[in-house]
């Protein structure tokens, strides 16, 4: 009783499934596909049937295990719902696997059918005794077969498409990189130092490739005044750029650049406290470059007689400049680590 149950449910989700589309043929592009929410009902169905059938022993001529025969029974209906969902709804895609390509017009309609056919006929033996077996077994075989195959054929054509997807954007990736460091590159010959000193100064970051890095500091280096103009770049920019150099470089004066470092950081404390007041939004990383370049040049420049703490406090206590928001800022955590460090206490 409970297998004719599955079995009636089953046909009847099979009709459903396929009636919406034959429908509308011959009605234009559109396609209904309302009735593929029934696939579910088909499998659960389905694989019942094909389960009470295994109980009954219709199908012990083909694994001696139990065990496999209902794994066949469960997955060999979920594939065959799987392929028919997709090829349905990649019918008018240029782009469909091609595991389906030649089963497109056909598989919905055929295969579920040979299923069913296979299904009640192991089912019900009697009705059938004048067929022969090898009839109703071989539309099984064809059915399940046909469906594991192309299941497992999509699952590596999708597996590898993704992997080709993954692989285009990492060329595109790669290829924006190269477009933008030769763009930057061409764009750092141009520069000259008197008039661009401190762009050359920003692209002379620690962070920059190599090439375009080498060629900002060199072209930054012909300025005529150098340190003097990286004093007034240090003392007067709120872009930080002369931070920049100093962090990833050696000045050529080291002394004639230290004080005007410390300067610049005090000017920079003024900035931070200016932004926090004023800055509608502000990310909790805003100033961790900027802190981190800070505490890097005053190690470099530590033994030339200029003593940054007093100047890193005041910057450290910028960072806790009140705002309605109550961002904090994460780079309070290195400063203070570099104040402990350095034998001070970070609170004021």
């Amino acid at each position: 009783m409970i297998a004719t149950i599955l079995f009636a449910l089953a046909t009847l989700a099979y009709i459903g499934m396929i009636f919406p589309i034959v429908a509308v043929r011959g009605h234009g592009p559109t396609h209904d596909f309302s009735g593929l929410f029934l696939t579910p009902v088909f499998w659960l169905a389905l694989s019942g049937a094909l389960s009470m059938a295994i109980a009954s022993g219709a199908f012990d001529w083909m694994f001696s295990s139990r065990g496999m025969q209902y794994l066949l029974a469960w997955a060999a209906p979920f594939a065959m719902c799987v392929v028919a969902v997709f090829s349905v709804i990649l019918a008018d895609e240029s782009r469909m696997p091609i595991a389906l390509r030649y089963l497109i017009p056909w598989f919905l309609y055929l295969v579920p059918l040979a299923a069913l056919f296979g299904c009640f006929c192991a089912l019900y033996p009697d009705l059938g005794r004048s067929m022969n077996p090898l009839l109703w077994r071989a539309s099984l075989l064809f059915s399940c077969g046909l469906s594991l195959l192309v299941g497992c054929a999509m699952t590596a054509e999708f597996a590898f498409a993704g992997l080709r997807r993954q692989d285009a954007a990492i060329d595109a990736t790669l290829k924006r990189d190269t477009d933008r460091n030769q763009q930057m590159l061409a764009e750092v010959e141009a520069m000259q130092p008197e008039k661009d000193f401190g762009e050359l100064l920003q692209h002379s970051n620690r962070w920059e490739r190599a090439d375009i890095q080498t060629l900002a500091v060199r072209k930054a280096l012909a300025h005529p005044n150098f340190t003097n103009q990286l004093a007034e770049n240090l003392r007067t920019d709120t872009f930080g750029r002369g931070m920049y150099f100093v962090d990833a470089h050696d000045p050529p004066d080291p002394k004639a650049t230290a004080e005007p470092f410390r300067d610049g950081i005090l000017f920079l404390a003024l900035d931070v406290r200016k932004k926090r007041r004023e800055w509608s939004y502000m990310f909790a990383d805003t100033f961790d470059t900027q802190a981190r370049q800070i505490t890097s040049g005053a190690d470099r420049l530590a033994l030339q007689g200029v003593d940054f703490v007093p100047a890193i406090l005041e910057y450290r206590a910028a960072m806790d400049e009140p705002r309605a928001d109550g961002v904090k800022q994460t780079c309070r955590a290195e400063l203070d680590k570099w104040l402990k460090a350095h034998k001070k206490d970070p609170k004021r």
